[in-house]
């Protein structure tokens, strides 16, 4: 009944636009205009109303509808007015994701991703500690590197994340609608950006160094997806080198674009000393960035650790993890029909689309193809390649936007135009129901030191408080799966590690170091939330720290994400311990 509601409130809201157009009004660009920004006063809406039904009207009688071309003229004439649509599609946009990201009016709605894990390394950087020599982390410093800056120009505050976030949707708003705009008609690409927006960005709005990689691979592929020439070139190349900054594995979309190159300058003729120009041109700026990043890396923990964390880590121990595996990614959404319709959105439409598309140019001469839907294939095929081994649901929305914009030409090659309705459907619907959702749901408050947040879990608020109560800003805490806690709290993690997993994800010896920083710094409290039965065997990854628990300290209290173990007062129990844990 609610959404049946919501519904009817919309048709009602933009019942003047529809009309015009209907009506095929001279003025229905100023009426749809008016009708939404100024709807919501019933002045505007109800002028708006008269224009469209008392305005001179173009619509054809019935016979002249009916004939045959006339709707397609139609739409070119309404898809002409690619400032509204645009213009239209960033408004809905903002409108969205503040109220997806935070609680009317003003408080930031916690999102408890991995983002914690880089903003936290950026916390500890701006207090001196080095990343990956004092830190360990697997990918490229750029996001730390950005959160730093921010850091210091505005302190540790929660805020700074959703910020982030809004820019980030924002920005690929704009470049869904700049890269379905080049192969669509406008309201086609609003369409594909506002599915991208509510099916692809909405599914994960963390700001861990994931979207900002995939929005400059975007970025770079709007750059070139109409011309290419050398300085258009030369901008990719180095909106790619910023996303391998951020995540390493999308250089793969710099070596996909540069085959792309290859393959158009060996359509034309002298295509010799052109290409070479091209390559030049793209991977030069490229190259000086991602060295950049590498050169950071090198000089704070040497060659070694560079290989063993930006290299070895990723390829043979990220697997490991427990989130990080086929069997997870495709079970944690199918028990229920919500969950089940969003896997088979995603999952599903994103390989599906590019296995379709290349079986419709392998049917049709290769001169058939445009050069921006080749480009679009090869860049979304690079992009789904850096995730298809741990193809999470989040990882795959947001590399859904080439999928989203090849799915709909293809359909639009059909020929049949009604999956437009349902499709226009879903996507107003989830853009106006789903803020709604989030803010009537009941929100708890905490005061913590980045700043006031908003969670709808009362356990956690629970957990906060006891912390808060128990503990002061700088003093050392270990927690074995929430970093939230330290940027929340201002605690200080005296481990290398943002979390462990009692699996081969986390390496014996970082075990080792970490048991021997806790036996040295003495945290007061540690929350433990891993199963007994993963560290109480001699063979367990995770059972040097259970032996240090177990004679160290002792358990004191439950909470959300796990045990509160505290230090004795008396000190350890077994001799045979370190001399730093006794």
């Amino acid at each position: 009944m609610f959404a049946l509601v919501i519904g009817g409130g919309i048709f009602v809201y933009f019942l003047p636009s529809l009309l015009a157009v209907w009506r095929r009004v001279p003025e229905k660009r100023q009426i749809c205009a008016l009708n939404l920004y100024l709807g919501w006063t019933v002045i505007a809406w109800t002028t708006a109303l008269q224009w469209a039904l008392h305005l001179r009207s173009n619509r054809p009688s019935s016979r002249e509808f009916l004939r045959p071309g006339s709707w397609s003229a139609l739409r070119r004439r309404f898809s002409r007015s690619r400032w509204f649509w645009t213009g239209g599609l960033l408004a809905v946009s903002a409108v969205f994701i503040y109220l997806s990201l935070f609680v009317w009016p003003a408080t930031p709605r916690l999102v408890p991703t991995d983002q914690f894990i880089n903003f936290d390394d950026a916390r500890r950087m701006a207090g001196g500690e080095k990343l990956y020599a004092d830190i360990f982390q697997y990918t490229t410093p750029g996001t730390e590197l950005l959160e730093l800056g921010l850091i210091k120009l505005f302190g540790v505050r929660i805020v700074l994340l959703n910020v982030l976030m809004m820019v980030v949707g924002l920005v690929d708003a704009w470049l869904a609608m700049l890269l379905a705009s080049s192969v669509l008609e406008d309201w086609d690409a609003a369409l594909v950006a506002l599915l991208f927006l509510c099916f692809g960005f909405h599914c994960s709005l963390g700001a861990t160094h994931h979207p900002f990689s995939v929005m400059f691979v975007y970025a770079a592929a709007a750059a070139i997806i109409r011309r290419r020439d050398p300085l258009r070139l030369a901008t990719a190349g180095t909106l790619l080198g910023l996303a391998t900054a951020f995540t390493q594995t999308r250089g793969l979309a710099v070596i996909a674009i540069a085959g792309f190159v290859a393959w158009e300058n060996g359509t034309r003729p002298a295509a010799n000393r052109r290409l070479w120009r091209d390559e030049l041109s793209l991977l030069a700026p490229f190259a000086a960035i991602v060295g950049a990043a590498c050169v950071y890396v090198i000089w704070n923990a040497g060659v070694d650790r560079f290989i063993r964390y930006i290299v070895e880590f990723p390829l043979l121990y990220y697997r490991q993890g427990a989130s990080n595996t086929w069997a997870t990614s495709f079970a944690i959404y199918i028990p229920t029909l919500r969950g089940f319709a969003q896997w088979a959105l995603i999952k599903l439409l994103v390989p599906a689309a590019y296995l379709v598309f290349a079986v419709y140019w392998w049917r049709r001469p290769k001169t058939f193809l445009s050069p921006r839907l080749l480009l679009l294939t090869v860049v979304g095929v690079s992009l789904f390649a850096t995730v298809a081994y741990a193809p999470l649901h989040q990882r795959l929305a947001e590399v859904s936007l080439p999928a989203f914009i090849l799915a709909v030409w293809m359909a639009n090659r059909v020929g049949d135009w009604w999956w437009k309705i349902p499709a226009w459907g879903a996507a107003v619907a989830f853009v106006t129901l789903a803020p709604i959702t989030i803010q009537r749901s009941h929100y708890w408050y905490f005061d913590s030191s980045a700043g006031r947040i908003a969670t709808s879990r009362p356990e956690a608020i629970e957990e906060y408080a006891w912390l808060r109560d128990h503990t002061k800003p700088g003093d050392y805490f270990f927690a074995d799966n929430s970093p939230r806690l330290y940027v929340l709290l201002g605690l200080h993690n005296p481990s290398r590690l943002p979390f462990v997993e009692p699996n081969d994800y986390t390496r014996p010896t970082q075990v080792a170091r970490m048991v021997r920083r806790l036996t040295t710094t003495k945290p007061r409290f540690v929350l433990w939330g891993v199963n007994p039965t993963d560290f109480d065997d001699p063979g367990d990854r995770l059972f040097p720290v259970g032996e240090l628990l177990r004679h160290c300290y002792h358990p004191v209290r439950p909470l959300l994400d796990g045990v509160i173990w505290q230090r004795d007062a008396q000190g350890c129990v077994d001799q045979g311990l370190p001399i730093a844990a006794q």
